[in-house]
């Protein structure tokens, strides 16, 4: 099951006022503020804070606590919620952040309230009509300098509230009350970049704040880097042009092509294999996110599920900004992987395999990715009179590896993933390229006609 979790600041319910005067950066240090928190922090801050995961628009300012929070619990509580709601409360203490944030009995002394009901409950004490499917909510508000108070709604529903330890709606539940509090303190967005997070928008199995949930927490009340309570998006991406991953420039597109060893002609090769007429979004490239499941169904053998194994721990191996295991248990975690491959074994052998995909994407992240995705493999074994059994192995190999290039978005042909003597192989050249585009520098939806100019610009 998927959680959906938003905390919006809502016009409509909030009048926001520009401040007259911009952030202010402490600019001398900025190598500093980069050594101190790295170039995943600094845009993974960027992609939570100042992007809605229900809503392709961007936030011009966010806003933190000035003061302490101070939590009230309200409505009708399931056995654990209150040691969920203490234990978050450690976590959030535990950062190295200049506030705090505690329980308090008396409701009318908090400044952010936490109601616990069903949907009904929910959308009459926040006022304000919930998508069906959202269990968890919260809505932050903000005077004309910083955050003054916040309401967060937990929805009790029968799917989710099982309190067996073992079973995965428990962690679910802890996950989403531990989430909805910590995106209170000002990073209000989810994303599909790490599954380690928190943040994570698709299930895993994570109910604790990352390494890098904890440096982006810390990195928006780090007084060294906003000296304000307000940030304002256009000055942070003013400050940190050069280090934002979503703004790719011709310099940094070949710098990068440098690094992975290709040239100006590598690069404009690159173009027809990401962007090839039989991609399904046709001259937009979309990738798929860093952590990813593969599972295998259908009439698949021995051979043929060891071949796709192997191939995930190689195809791993080329790139730490891309990672594909192979799900060997179906969990409430994986049971929608990222990638499956179906086999189905024929009657009659027609010459060869044939090998269908397709994949979904997800929208309103600031880098939407490939999220789902299917191969169809149907097959025949053919008796030895036709084709070896070594032919018709190599025949069903080569079929998957392009196939998967294929949903990945590299647009690899067949003849190219053989070398000289027939073999399966792919080349220095094919990873070199695949590196490229699953560098985070390199953003998912790149459109043909951006990545045109940027090849046009060098002389």
């Amino acid at each position: 099951m998927k959680i959906q979790n938003t905390i919006n600041i809502f016009c409509s319910l909030i009048v926001i006022y520009c401040c007259a005067t911009s952030c202010d950066f402490k600019k001398p240090n900025k190598q500093k503020i980069i050594d101190q928190y790295g170039l995943e922090v600094i845009n993974y801050f960027y992609e939570t804070a100042f992007h809605q995961d229900t809503s392709k628009d961007v936030l011009n300012n966010v806003y933190k606590w000035k003061d302490d929070i101070k939590v009230s619990l309200q409505g009708n509580l399931l056995k654990n919620d209150s040691l969920f709601v203490k234990e978050a409360l450690a976590k959030i203490n535990a950062l190295n952040i200049p506030i705090s944030i505690n329980l308090v009995t008396d409701s009318k002394k908090s400044n952010l309230r936490i109601i616990f009901g069903n949907f009904k409950t929910l959308e009459d004490s926040l006022k304000f009509k919930l998508e069906p499917k959202l269990l968890g909510v919260g809505y932050i508000k903000n005077n004309t300098k910083h955050l003054t108070s916040g309401i967060i709604g937990i929805r009790n529903d029968p799917k989710v509230d099982a309190l067996d330890t073992n079973e995965s709606s428990y962690l679910m539940r802890k996950k989403m009350i531990l989430e909805e509090i910590t995106q209170a303190l000002g990073v209000i967005g989810d994303s599909y970049t790490f599954y380690e997070s928190l943040f994570f928008e698709a299930n895993n199995n994570i109910a604790d704040l990352s390494h890098i949930d904890k440096k982006t927490i810390e990195f928006l009340y780090d007084k060294n880097v906003f000296k304000d309570y307000e940030i304002k998006r256009k000055d942070f991406e003013k400050m940190f042009s050069n280090e934002l991953y979503s703004s790719l420039s011709t310099n940094k597109l070949y710098n990068l092509a440098d690094e992975y060893g290709l040239d100006n002609s590598d690069l404009y090769s690159l173009k027809k294999i990401i962007f090839s007429v039989k991609s399904k979004e046709k001259d937009v490239f979309t990738k798929f996110a860093r952590k990813n499941f593969l599972k295998i169904y259908g009439d698949s053998t021995k051979d043929q599920l060891d071949f796709c194994k192997a191939f995930a721990v190689e195809l791993s191996s080329f790139s730490p900004y891309f990672q594909l295991e192979y799900a060997e248990k179906t969990t409430a975690f994986n049971k929608i992987p990222p990638i499956v491959i179906n086999y189905k074994e024929g009657e009659e052998y027609k010459g060869g395999v044939t090998v269908g995909s397709d994949y979904h994407t997800s929208k309103n992240m600031i880098f939407p990715y490939k999220i789902t995705g299917g191969i169809f493999v149907n097959y025949c074994n053919p008796n030895k009179e036709i084709m070896t059994y070594s032919r018709v192995t190599l025949v069903h190999n080569l079929s998957i590896v392009a196939s998967i290039f294929n949903m990945l978005g590299l647009n690899f042909s067949k003849e190219s993933l053989l070398d000289k003597k027939l073999n399966l192989k792919i080349s220095n050249k094919q990873k070199s390229y695949f590196k490229l585009v699953y560098d985070p520098r390199f953003p998912s939806r790149i459109t043909k006609l951006d990545y045109e100019k940027l090849l046009r610009k060098v002389k």
